[in-house]
Parts: structure tokens; sequence; C-alpha cells
């Protein structure tokens, strides 16, 4: 059935003008279930601080006092990441925000 529909299209006269006002599409299609122009569609949005994290990349494996917004971690930062870093404690391992962080000290 969808077959003889497809071919019953093709059949149709489509001319050059109509052609012409057919939206174009950029890359491949992907369907969604929104319009990805749709101004309300959600988004991501990430704000990364290049200077925060060139500087926290220089103390990595060192130990450092990190104030955040919420009080004070301290440990061994492992790893530094464009939106986070990862502090370890002992046995703790901490994820803090970067946009959470007010200063940095190296212990």
């Amino acid at each position: 059935m969808i077959n003889d529909a497809l071919s019953l299209l093709s059949l149709l006269p489509v001319s050059a003008h109509t052609l012409e006002r057919m939206p174009k599409r950029k890359g491949p299609y992907v369907m969604s279930y929104y319009n990805e122009e749709d101004e309300r569609a959600p988004k991501m949005v990430s704000v990364v601080d290049p200077y925060v994290y060139e500087t926290l990349q220089t103390v990595v494996g060192k130990r450092v006092v990190i104030e955040t917004v919420r009080g004070n971690v301290t440990g061994n930062l492992q790893d530094v990441k464009p939106d986070h870093v990862v502090i370890k404690e002992k046995d703790s391992t901490f994820f803090v925000r970067i946009q959470q962080i007010v200063w940095i000290m190296p212990d």
C-alpha cells in the first residue's frame, strides 16, 4: 500500500517553481519530536572560564584547598574538565563544578 502511494506521488507533476520554494535541509535528516529551530526547545548551555580551567591544570596532582559557595574542599586534585574538577581525599571523591568555585589555593 505504501509503495502504491509512493508510485502515485512520483506521477504527480512538480514544477521547478515548487521545488525552489521547498525548504532546503542542511546535513542529514534527523527525526525529532520538536522543531529544531524552535526557540522554546530546551538547549544545553555550559559556561567555561578558560583562565580558571588553565590555572587548575597547573596544579593537577597537588593538594589544594578550594573554596566553594557551600564551603571548603581540601584534597588532591585528580582531574580537571572544562566544567568540573575531581578532588580525592582519603576514600572520598568530590566532583566540584567550576562555576561554584570562589577561590583556589595550593596546600
